[in-house]
């Protein structure tokens, strides 16, 4: 297929958004499809083959943000000369917008990607007022797309209810070889100032207010004030507009600056804790990433957290701006070093079974085989191919190079899936994955076909 994808951000943004879509990009071309990223930059004309810059001008304040400009006529243009066989706008900028315009116009199929809760960053940036215009806005571009593909099922579920249409979920995984608990580094540590047996809390991402940061750290500077006798660390990896603010808040934290690719890895193999406070996201790939790395996450029960995380198994949760639940959590982990070991290794199988790709007959690992017909496994680093809504069911028939390497998916309530991964995107995605098939998958999250687990006859 010829697939064009219109975006405000990728590569080598760092972002959720641009990291989902570089995965998603890479996923696609490794199977042959031709796509080709249009991107919001300041600077016009050919950016790398593959890509196209797009008019763009900074957000106001925050001049890392690109905002893409209108660009019909030029999306007209490319695609009357080069017709693609779907569109993927990935931004509802007035780029985005420009451009379901222009495939419409056309009549060149469009899929959105709801990637980020823009309405819900009113309140922090002081617009409250232009909330419900937000929503509307977004809700009236999103139903002119043929369709909108979100992260989970509960996502799938809150835009329903606020009006949006033809909603579709697309996971979303992490890359396990790269965030890997081998990564521990020692001498990094120790340039943290810490000593052997503290515990080292962390923050990574943006650092921007609808992250909750202010929330974490506040908590941290309690937890120290509180048991001042045991030794802990706050780091924070990453950067944004308000690095300067926090440094003079929380001078004890260790900011580390942005970090990129096997540096951030070990950075974040270096941590016990990873704290996620954010009560905005769409996902949270940073919650994926600590798991991979071998951390106990503490996080609130929503996104990615709700996905993935079965609280006391594999992580600890929080109900959503629940700060005495996120405080009571971490002081937890810090008075009880064996559950932070026994989480993280948790953490790291749940994280393996879910994005450790297709298994042909014996077990045998393929990375490269696409998805059969509506498998809910995850692709390379996590991504799927499925049904609409997660509430389909297999009706019958024989579901090719999945039979063969489970043996219980006849009798599998979820349709089949369970002959790649185990897993459903739907919430909680471990205790439903366990609910439906409790011949695969363990009640901690573990499971499906290959793990060293074993597996459980059905009830």
């Amino acid at each position: 297929m010829r697939i064009d994808v219109v975006t405000d951000t990728y590569e080598p943004d760092i972002n959720g958004v641009a990291l989902t879509l570089g995965r998603l990009v890479g996923g696609l071309r490794m199977r042959g499809h031709l796509v080709h990223v249009m991107r919001a930059s300041e600077r016009n004309g050919s950016f790398d083959p593959g890509e196209t810059a797009m008019p763009s001008l900074p957000l106001p304040m925050y001049h890392e943000v690109k905002i893409g400009l209108p660009s019909a006529d030029r999306f007209r243009a490319r695609w009357m000369k080069k017709r693609p066989d779907v569109v993927y706008v990935a931004t509802e900028s007035p780029m985005g917008a420009s451009a379901v315009k222009a495939a419409r116009t056309l009549e060149v199929p469009v899929v959105m990607g709801f990637h980020t809760n823009f309405h819900q960053y009113m309140k922090d940036y002081h617009f409250s007022r232009l909330e419900t215009a937000a929503v509307n806005y977004l809700r009236k571009l999103h139903n002119r797309a043929g369709m909108t593909v979100v992260p989970t099922e509960e996502m799938r579920r809150t835009l329903e209810g606020m009006g949006f249409e033809r909603l579709s979920v697309m996971g979303r995984g992490v890359d396990a070889v790269l965030f890997d608990p081998a990564r521990r580094d020692a001498s990094l540590r120790q340039s943290w100032g810490v000593w052997r047996d503290e515990v080292v809390f962390g923050v990574v991402g943006r650092l921007a207010r609808e992250k909750n940061l202010v929330t974490a750290l506040g908590l941290y500077t309690r937890l120290q004030r509180e048991f001042p006798d045991c030794g802990m660390k706050m780091v924070v990896v990453g950067d944004g507009p308000m690095m300067n603010s926090l440094r003079s808040e929380f001078p004890d934290a260790v900011f580390c600056g942005m970090r990129r690719g096997e540096d951030l890895a070990r950075h974040y193999a270096a941590m016990d804790v990873l704290l996620f406070a954010s009560e905005t996201e769409t996902f949270g790939n940073v919650l994926l990433e600590g798991m991979a790395s071998g951390l106990a996450t503490v996080s609130y029960r929503y996104a990615a957290s709700a996905d993935v995380v079965l609280d006391g198994i594999n992580g600890l949760q929080a109900e959503k701006g629940d700060e005495e639940g996120f405080y009571s959590a971490m002081r937890r982990l810090l008075e009880d070093g064996e559950m932070i070991r026994r989480l993280g290794k948790q953490a790291r199988r749940t994280v393996n079974s879910r994005t450790a790709g297709f298994r042909g007959p014996g077990g045998k690992r393929d990375r490269l085989r696409p998805p059969p017909a509506g498998c809910r496994a995850g692709m390379p680093h996590g991504f799927f191919v499925g049904p609409s809504s997660g509430n389909e069911r297999l009706q019958g028939g024989r579901m090719p190079e999945v039979s063969e390497t489970c043996p219980g998916w006849k009798n599998c309530a979820g349709g089949g899936y369970c002959g790649c991964l185990g897993f459903v995107p739907r919430q909680p995605l471990a205790a439903e994955a366990y609910a439906l098939c409790p011949h695969l998958v363990e009640k901690d999250g573990t499971g499906g076909c290959g793990s060293p687990v074993p597996a459980r006859k059905p009830r």
